[in-house]
């Protein structure tokens, strides 16, 4: 009687685990026109480029009543859980998303949501926002028109591979952009504690920092450069072709590389501008 009980108590949080990780998956939006993704709370998303449209979600069973999955006019499927909604087994959270999509437009990341990209796309247009402590990682992407990328709060994205007419980024808070290759003109504008780091050719590089903020770009050439930094804010840029125009004030700190026609050079305080060896 003892060894049964004995084996009884061994299967029970087995049984209570399994019960507690039953999964439900779902297919929906086949043929339909996609163009995105908006995914929150703690989803994991991958996007995979794909000329047959839909979208697959895995979650606990037990979620699947507040679950968000939907479709709206735009063509941007809605990952995540309905505002307020209880998340009765937090621990054993799974919540996993596949979008099968050829031509991507619009990315929005929020809450601890984790986005990956599979393979490289091309797009007329891409808007990508990014939010809380969300993650984007390896977007792979030519487009013809602009790209416009806003990371807040504490939102990253990495291995990024932007080939575009051109990039408007907007960083602030503790985010970070790390985009391997770029090609394309370039407006940023960087504050807070936020950080780009990027590689590549650009036409016009447009930049502006301030509070602490920190732009990488050594590895970045381009042939027209603006630098307007403030406060604590640091600008390494690569070499630069053209002309160059820098305006520099409070602590902030200005580096570039080449022999550039100085079109304008100012400082202030206790900032500075240099030409690195």
């Amino acid at each position: 009687m003892r060894k049964i009980l004995f084996l009884f108590a061994l299967l029970v949080p087995g049984i209570a685990l399994a019960a507690q990780t039953q999964m439900v998956r779902l297919t929906r939006f086949e043929g339909k026109p996609i163009v995105g993704v908006a995914a929150s709370g703690s989803f994991n998303v991958e996007l995979i480029r794909s000329d047959r449209t839909y979208a697959v979600v895995e979650v606990n069973a037990e979620y699947e009543d507040i679950l968000l999955f939907e479709l709206d006019g735009r063509g941007v499927v809605t990952v995540g859980f309905r505002t307020n909604a209880p998340l009765r087994f937090e621990n054993n959270l799974v919540c996993r998303a596949r979008i099968y999509l050829p031509h991507p437009e619009f990315i929005h990341g929020s809450g601890a949501a984790s986005i990956v990209c599979s393979g490289g796309f091309e797009s007329n247009a891409l808007q990508i926002e990014l939010n809380g402590a969300a993650k984007l990682n390896g977007p792979e992407i030519a487009v013809t028109g602009e790209v416009n990328l806003q990371c807040s709060g504490a939102s990253r994205m990495t291995d990024a591979a932007i080939n575009c007419r051109e990039l408007n980024g907007i960083l602030n808070g503790a985010s970070k952009a790390d985009i391997r290759e770029f090609s394309g003109n370039l407006f940023c504008d960087i504050s807070g504690a936020s950080r780009i780091r990027m590689a590549g050719n650009a036409g016009i590089a447009d930049i502006k920092a301030s509070g602490a903020s920190n732009f990488d770009g050594q590895q970045l050439s381009s042939r027209d450069c603006r630098i307007e930094a403030s406060s604590a804010s640091k600008v390494n840029t690569g070499t630069v072709l053209g002309d160059l125009t820098a305006n520099g004030n409070s602590a902030s700190s200005i580096t570039y590389k080449g022999d550039p026609t100085i079109r304008s050079i100012t400082i202030s305080s206790a900032s500075s501008i240099k030409k690195a060896l």
